[in-house]
């Protein structure tokens, strides 16, 4: 469980990373690490993505920003097929902080992030040339999550 768990978070880091990069910011970065949280209701890896200049991005491109993590979950754990409209009137479809950066309440997209949502689907294809650096952007999160979580670092 907590493999899958790991391998989940890099992936929805790495669709961040990757459209963030597609639509033009200069800056980005993701990371994965083990949640210091110890709930069975919580997950036991968690991650982030930065990229800048966020705050000066268009709307439209914010939202793919936003959305484009969890988009590559989907399509990750449904292999392959692009993203269901229907899947995004859930609140847990994302993280409240990707809500939060969607300016949409959580469950409650509006026509232009459903768009976003197509769009990020369209860029993320399994089949298309952004994929396979999606899986290259999650196999690094992996490994240096590996470096970052060892044992030898934990005690020091």
């Amino acid at each position: 469980m907590q493999a899958w768990e790991r391998r989940t978070a890099a992936i929805h880091e790495a669709g961040h990373y990757v459209v963030a990069l597609a639509v033009g910011s200069r800056c980005v970065s993701a990371r994965i690490e083990r949640n210091k949280v110890s709930s069975p209701d919580e997950r036991t890896w968690i991650g982030s993505a930065e990229s800048f200049p966020f705050g000066q991005r268009q709307a439209r491109q914010r939202r793919m920003i936003a959305c484009a993590g969890s988009v590559a979950e989907f399509i990750y754990n449904n292999e392959g097929d692009p993203p269901d409209p229907d899947c995004w009137f859930d609140p847990e479809a994302m993280s409240a902080s990707d809500w939060h950066l969607t300016d949409c309440a959580p469950g409650c997209p509006d026509d232009s992030l459903l768009a976003a949502i197509r769009r990020v689907g369209v860029m993320l294809d399994i089949d298309g040339p952004k994929w396979p650096k999606l899986m290259l952007v999650a196999r690094r999160l992996i490994i240096d999550s590996r470096k970052e979580n060892s044992p030898r670092e934990q005690a020091a």
